[in-house]
């Protein structure tokens, strides 16, 4: 079939969300679909046990990306992020586009993360850095920013975006758990709008955007159809980023390490 861990996981939400549960490691071993599927079994037969679905918070060691991180020691550390832009094919509804947003960074806890003092309030400098995941508490009051250049000449709106877009990817902050951030570019009635999503580094990779972007379609759609007070269901969640960081510390500490 081909793919790579996140095409893995991918295979493995449709799956589940059609009521059968493959592995992940099986994705890998069984190479057609015919293959796959025969392994599959219904979800009310499956012994797996599901991973946390609530959010997730509280402390989470330090991966050794996070080391890499913080012993380069950048003079601008909330800005190492990745960004894309998103065209939209006709009007976009604001309203549901929040929403959507708001429960990708319920969904997705890595999100949430923030860097704390690991000695306490101002022992950064000397005791180090700790990581956290936070409640919904920690997200930012507005989740999507809009920009309404509207008004301003065609030839001139694509400097207003990167202008804009410049200011936003600065604006993160690692202390404050905001390592997510959505503008709405509104070009005018006759023109697609663009949306901006900036994320920090420390939280996504390149291909995690293939299931974030997905889940934030999929949030919209479900956004746009229901009602605000209507929960927004995403695909069930797999390992949460604590769980693995967890691992990967332990791990860390064994002998063959």
């Amino acid at each position: 079939m081909g793919g790579d861990s996140i095409a893995s996981l991918q295979v493995v939400a449709r799956a589940r969300a059609a009521g059968w549960v493959v592995l992940p490691k099986q994705t890998f071993t069984c190479q057609t679909v015919r293959e796959l599927a025969a392994v599959a079994v219904p979800v009310e037969e499956s012994a797996v046990v599901d991973a946390e679905q609530g959010i997730v918070t509280g402390a989470v060691p330090l991966t050794p990306i996070h080391h890499t991180f913080l012993e380069q020691r950048s003079p601008a550390p909330h800005h190492y992020n990745q960004a894309v832009v998103l065209s939209s094919r006709g009007r976009v509804d604001r309203g549901a586009l929040e929403r959507a947003l708001g429960a990708l960074a319920r969904h997705h806890d890595a999100l949430r993360l923030r860097l704390v003092p690991a000695g306490g309030p101002g022992a950064g400098a000397g005791g180090g850095w700790a990581l956290e995941q936070a409640g919904l508490e920690g997200l930012p009051a507005r989740l999507l920013d809009v920009e309404d250049l509207s008004a301003v000449p065609v030839g001139e709106q694509s400097a207003a975006v990167e202008r804009l877009a410049a200011a936003a990817q600065a604006s993160l902050d690692l202390a404050a758990g905001w390592l997510l951030r959505a503008v709405f570019f509104d070009l005018g009635q006759d023109r697609p709008g663009r949306l901006l999503l900036v994320i920090h580094h420390l939280a996504v990779d390149g291909v995690s955007w293939r299931i974030l972007l997905e889940d934030l379609q999929d949030a919209y759609r479900q956004a746009l159809s229901g009602s605000p007070e209507q929960p927004i269901v995403l695909p069930a969640k797999t390992t949460s980023f604590r769980d693995w960081a967890r691992h990967l510390h332990d791990h860390a500490q064994t002998e063959e390490i």
